[in-house]
């Protein structure tokens, strides 16, 4: 499991402890057109399902595809966080100037770059990389979780 996956995961499992989830989906995906149609898609399958059968929580793999969640339930009218709690990762400047603002996870995307380099560098030099290397995350509460 990558990094980045399993910080989500992570990041996934702490939010739906802080908000009103009791069931939650996440979306993984590109920073695309391509992701951005599959998540409208996704949502626009679930459009008819009665509010108790559907996810309290939307747990988005990056910031981007939690805004347009967001935009195509707007158009669906359903509303953050009060229908669905909506949560994203990467913690990008802009989530925080969304209506409302975006719940998200900040992973330390500096020292993940420096980290993949100096796994490189020893792979190279010697062979060996570590398998697997686990760095903080931190999950930013704001208003689209519906979080007290």
């Amino acid at each position: 499991m990558s990094v980045v996956v399993y910080a989500a995961l992570t990041g996934a499992k702490k939010a739906s402890l802080y908000s009103k989830a009791t069931g939650f989906c996440v979306l993984f995906g590109t920073e695309s057109s391509q992701s951005a149609e599959r998540v409208a898609r996704f949502l626009k399958r679930r459009a008819g399902v009665p509010a108790g059968e559907r996810p309290s929580a939307l747990i988005c793999g990056n910031d981007i595809l939690a805004r347009w969640a967001r935009n195509v339930m707007r158009e669906r009218g359903v509303s953050v966080p009060a229908d669905v709690s909506l949560v994203g990762f990467d913690d990008t400047r802009v989530s925080r100037y969304l209506t409302p603002p975006l719940t998200t996870v900040h992973a330390p995307t500096e020292r993940v770059g420096r980290e993949g380099v100096r796994q490189l560098v020893q792979l190279i030099t010697t062979g060996v990389a570590a398998p697997e290397i686990v760095l903080p995350t931190e999950l930013v509460i704001r208003q689209s979780c519906g979080c007290p």
